[in-house]
């Protein structure tokens, strides 16, 4: 249905073409959409996930699908998870992650 989806927004004019990651991305959102209750994908592909009839579809798999364009959105996806968890989650978290797990990681290792 996603690619029906770009097909109707093409032949309604559409103005930009779909860049050359959209095979991939249709590919991996039409994989793990269904088992996921999130997902963040770019700003092209949400938009195309909001159009009828697919987004009916979608509603079906309760999956909240968030973009760049909704990112704040998203923050407060997360942060509700992070403040319903247990306690205890967190020392098991620390327990198999380190003391640092909460510090973003910005480094590569090559």
């Amino acid at each position: 249905m996603l690619w029906a989806t770009v097909a109707k927004k093409a032949s309604a004019g559409q103005k930009k073409p779909p860049n050359r990651g959209l095979w991939t991305d249709i590919n991996i959102i039409s994989t793990i959409l269904p088992y996921c209750s999130a997902i963040f994908v770019d700003d092209a592909c949400r938009a195309y996930l909001a159009e009828k009839p697919l987004s009916n579809e979608i509603e079906k798999y309760n999956t909240a699908v968030f973009s760049n364009k909704n990112r704040q959105e998203f923050f407060s996806y997360l942060d509700a998870i992070k403040s319903s968890a247990p306690k205890d989650h967190f020392g098991k978290v620390e327990e198999v992650y380190g003391h640092k797990w909460s510090k973003p990681f910005f480094e590569l290792y090559m």
